[in-house]
C-alpha cells in the first residue's frame, strides 16, 4: 500500500513510519477548485492521483467533507475527521470533528464494509472545519488499519480563502429546498384542523423559492387528505378545506393561476399504507416541469 501511495504522488511531501504508518501532506501545486450545477457545488482539492478531498454542498442538505481514497479507505475499519493547527505553525492543537466506522462485525464475526470502500463521507460539523480552515488550521482525517496501523491524510488550508468565498457564494445562492426534496412536498396537519401554522407557511415560503429559483416549473397539482376518523363526509369537507388553504397561501405568494393544473381533495380515502393517522392527515404537492 505505502508503495502504491508513494508512486502516485504528485508535488507532495510524504513521511513514513512502519510502525505508525504513513502521513500524506501536501505542501507545494496546491490549487483548490470550484465546480458546480444548479443544485449542487464543490470545492475540491486533488492531492494526488489517486486521492481527492472535497467539501460538497447539495440544495437542502448539510455540507459534506468527502474523501476519495481508494488504496486507503478500502483497507481502513474506521474514519476521524480533526480540526489541527497548520504543520507550518508552531503551537499545535488537534480538535475530533467526527469518526465514521468503516466495517461492522457480525455476530458470526464476519465483517460487513459499511463505506463503499473507496469514499468516505463525514456530515458532522463540516462547517466549523471550513471555518477553522478559512483561519489557517488545517484538516486532518486519520485511518485505522484492522492492523493497528494509522495512515493521515492532512487537508491543506493553502490558498483556500479565495476558492472557498467563491464556494460559499454558489451555495449561498441555492433554495432552502432542493429539487428532489420539493418536487413531491408533503404538508402535515393537526387533527381536525385546516388553518395554516406559523410553521406551514414557512414550509410553502421555502417551497416558493424552490419553484421560483427553478424556473422551469410549469405545473402544480395538490391533493388534500384526511386520516381514517371522524365522518366520512366530514372528512372529505375537511380534505377540500386543508387544500384550499394551501392553494389559498401559495397564490397569494405570487405564483400564477395558471400553474395550479388540479386541486383535488379525497377525505379519507387514500390513506398511506402502514402509516399513523398523523401521516395521514396531509396536503400534498407535486411539482412538474
Amino acid at each position: 500500500m505505502l508503495l502504491r501511495l508513494s508512486l502516485a504522488l504528485l508535488f507532495t511531501l510524504v513521511s513514513v513510519s512502519f510502525s505508525a504508518g504513513a502521513t500524506l501532506r501536501v505542501f507545494d501545486g496546491i490549487d483548490w477548485r470550484v465546480a458546480s450545477s444548479k443544485y449542487d457545488a464543490r470545492l475540491f482539492l486533488k492531492m494526488d492521483n489517486v486521492t481527492q478531498v472535497e467539501f460538497y454542498k447539495q440544495a437542502g442538505q448539510p455540507i459534506e467533507l468527502r474523501l476519495n481514497a481508494p488504496f486507503l479507505i478500502e483497507e481502513a475499519e474506521k474514519a476521524s475527521l480533526f480540526i489541527m493547527s497548520s504543520p507550518l505553525k508552531i503551537s499545535k492543537k488537534k480538535i475530533p470533528v467526527e469518526t465514521l466506522k468503516l466495517v461492522e462485525t457480525l455476530e458470526k464475526n464476519d465483517p460487513i464494509r459499511l463505506s463503499n470502500g473507496r469514499q468516505i463521507d463525514f456530515t458532522h460539523d463540516v462547517l466549523t472545519l471550513m471555518d477553522a480552515m478559512s483561519k489557517g488550521d488545517w484538516g486532518v482525517v486519520e485511518l485505522l488499519l484492522p492492523s493497528g496501523v494509522q495512515t493521515v491524510i492532512e487537508i491543506p488550508a493553502i490558498d483556500f480563502i479565495n476558492p472557498l468565498r467563491a464556494f460559499n457564494d454558489k451555495r449561498n445562492a441555492f433554495p432552502m429546498l432542493g429539487w428532489e426534496q420539493g418536487k413531491e412536498y408533503t404538508i402535515h396537519f393537526d387533527l381536525a384542523r385546516f388553518e395554516l401554522t406559523d410553521f406551514q407557511k414557512k414550509q410553502l415560503r421555502e417551497l416558493v423559492e424552490l419553484i421560483n429559483y427553478d424556473g422551469e416549473v410549469v405545473s402544480i397539482e395538490i391533493d388534500g387528505h384526511t386520516d381514517l376518523s371522524g365522518h366520512r363526509l366530514q372528512n372529505l369537507t375537511l380534505s377540500q378545506q386543508r387544500t384550499q388553504a394551501v392553494k389559498t397561501y401559495l397564490s397569494g405568494q405570487g405564483l400564477p393561476e395558471s400553474m395550479f393544473t388540479a386541486v383535488r381533495h379525497h377525505g379519507q380515502r387514500y390513506p398511506l399504507p402502514k402509516a399513523g393517522a398523523a401521516e395521514n392527515r396531509r396536503v400534498e404537492i407535486r411539482l412538474s416541469r
